[in-house]
């Protein structure tokens, strides 16, 4: 039987707290949790991943990207307004990031990295508030899990389940084998980039009076603690004052476009994490297409 490649996803999961955090880590190497059940902390071989819980109430997404020989890839993604579509695996593209590309963002970028060496080949992926209550409970249910996620990766590597697999909060994670070795995990970011205007395009149009001038960082006074536009002239302060800056004698969305030296930075937001065996061939990470 022809062995499935390309992307699939495998399990889907809720994370029902802003606070709860994601980890991998050696299923052998279970860390320490800490009253309220943290753990209790993130240094050595265990990796957090700091998925962006902003927009989806919907779930988060373990998917997989098999080679021609084995499984190379595992990604932990939160979606933007992605809905669930239990025959996604047989469309020809999973879809999973095009709420990305329809706001605009359009690059990856790593935002944190880390190698370690796994010496079993034997991961946790976890969230450190759900499914256990003591360091020992979660140790059991971490071991309890492979063999179920074994046989799944099995069957999905021979072509045989096509259907996601819905994790129960009970569980709190899943456990599965790959292979000894260097590892390679990292978070990852979608990044929205910006216009960004010359200063001297910019212009200020005061609303106490008909005065227009040049944008420049001067026309900001602190009142009161609160940033303002000043007008000089008037001796007044304004509040909400983006809406008296324009280019070409437009108004600046200052969504999409900045000033240089104001609001000029690139909207960028954590989604995913991904973890994969070190390889040599430094290969390219894309937005996730069949």
């Amino acid at each position: 039987m022809k062995k499935i490649e390309g992307y699939h996803i495998w399990k889907i999961y809720n994370v029902y707290s802003h606070d709860d955090d994601l980890a991998i880590f050696e299923t052998s190497n279970v860390p320490e949790l800490e009253d309220p059940f943290s753990f209790s902390g993130y240094g050595g071989d265990i990796f957090k991943c700091n998925l962006h819980d902003g927009w989806s109430e919907a779930s988060t997404v373990v998917v997989l990207k098999f080679g021609k020989e084995d499984m190379e890839e595992l990604r932990i993604i939160s979606p933007y307004n992605w809905e669930f579509d239990e025959d996604i695996n047989t469309k020809e593209k999973l879809n999973i990031e095009d709420g990305f590309f329809a706001e605009g963002f359009t690059e990856l970028k790593i935002t944190d990295s880390k190698k370690f060496n796994s010496k079993s080949g034997k991961f946790s992926f976890r969230n450190h508030n759900q499914g256990h209550d003591t360091t020992e409970d979660l140790k059991e249910n971490c071991i309890k899990t492979l063999p179920k996620n074994d046989l799944e990766l099995g069957n999905i590597l021979l072509g045989w389940d096509k259907k996601p697999v819905f994790v129960e909060r009970t569980d709190g994670g899943f456990s599965f084998t790959w292979r000894k070795g260097v590892y390679e995990a990292f978070n990852v970011s979608a990044v929205k980039p910006k216009t960004i205007y010359k200063a001297v395009d910019v212009e200020v149009n005061f609303p106490c009076c008909s005065k227009k001038q040049k944008f420049n960082t001067n026309i900001f006074k602190s009142q009161w603690g609160i940033k303002k536009l000043y007008c000089e002239d008037c001796d007044k302060y304004h509040t909400n004052f983006e809406q008296y800056f324009t280019f070409q004698n437009e108004k600046i969305d200052f969504n999409q476009c900045g000033i240089g030296g104001y609001k000029d930075e690139e909207e960028e937001v954590i989604y995913g994490s991904i973890i994969r065996p070190q390889s040599n061939k430094n290969d390219k990470i894309d937005f996730i297409s069949k």
